[in-house]
């Protein structure tokens, strides 16, 4: 187990996806907004989320940012059900409501547009991993039991490990979201909070960021500066009844968290 978990959440090759931090989703003049929708809960968690990319940004971890478009192009009659159902187009393309929430990509980080729930569906984000080695997806952003937890499965069904960060995905119905938690800790991954989720990412390399030419520059954050070389060595702890990982520079005794 413990080995597994180590593999799991090994930072190197790691990368964070943000689905659908969108105005349709979001925003109170989006279609959520429009028909009813409680968007409290994601509201509340975007912040969060800005905070998380921040970090990942400073840490080089790569990011994904994943927006869906819908459109004449793509919707096929199954797939027009759905605004039979709801009663309103959603993310049309173009459209302000198709556009970002709060978040925007910076240069360098890569941005795949999806036409399903899955992130996966159709799109060559399976091929962004492959290509850069990665085996872990931090899964974050909206909804949670849809589209995040479409990406987590599909993901864990392409062998990928999934760590889908509990209060870095939001939904519309705190019960919806729970259920969600529930599946993906049983049968896909682990769901860390925000705090311990942070400990997985690796401190930056004093060269050499990841991106491509014309990222930022590299962070000047004392916090970070401190560890730039220093190898991460992955601990255990306990985080209620889910095994979590926790990174502390080499040479630190293991110690089991509480």
């Amino acid at each position: 187990m413990e080995e597994r978990l180590k593999q799991r959440v090994n930072p190197s090759q790691a990368a964070l996806i943000v689905i659908d931090v969108q105005n349709d989703f979001c925003h109170d003049e989006g279609t959520f907004g429009k028909i009813g929708q409680d968007l409290r809960d994601i509201q509340k968690m975007v912040p969060r989320l800005i905070d998380f990319v921040e970090e990942a940004r400073r840490a080089r971890v790569p990011i994904i940012w994943v927006r869906v478009e819908h459109g004449p192009w793509t919707n096929s009659e199954s797939w027009l059900y759905r605004e039979h159902v709801r009663g309103q187009p959603i993310c049309v393309e173009g459209s302000w409501g198709a556009e970002y929430y709060l978040v925007k990509p910076q240069a360098g980080e890569r941005e795949v547009i999806k036409h399903r729930y899955s992130a996966f569906a159709d799109t060559d984000l399976a091929l962004i991993l492959r290509s850069r080695g990665i085996r872990t997806i931090l899964v974050t952003g909206v909804a949670t039991n849809v589209c995040c937890e479409s990406t987590a499965r599909e993901g864990f069904m392409k062998d990928y490990h999934v760590v889908f960060v509990e209060d870095c995905n939001a939904t519309t119905s705190r019960a919806e979201h729970e259920a969600t938690l529930v599946n993906i800790r049983k049968f896909f991954g682990v769901c860390p909070p925000l705090n311990p989720a942070r400990t997985i990412l690796p401190c930056p390399a004093p060269h050499g960021p990841w991106r491509a030419s014309g990222g930022p520059p590299p962070t000047r954050d004392p916090a970070v500066s401190a560890c730039p070389g220093k190898r991460v060595v992955l601990h255990l702890i306990r985080f209620g009844s889910t095994h979590l990982a926790t990174a502390s520079p080499h040479g630190a005794e293991p110690q089991e968290g509480r």
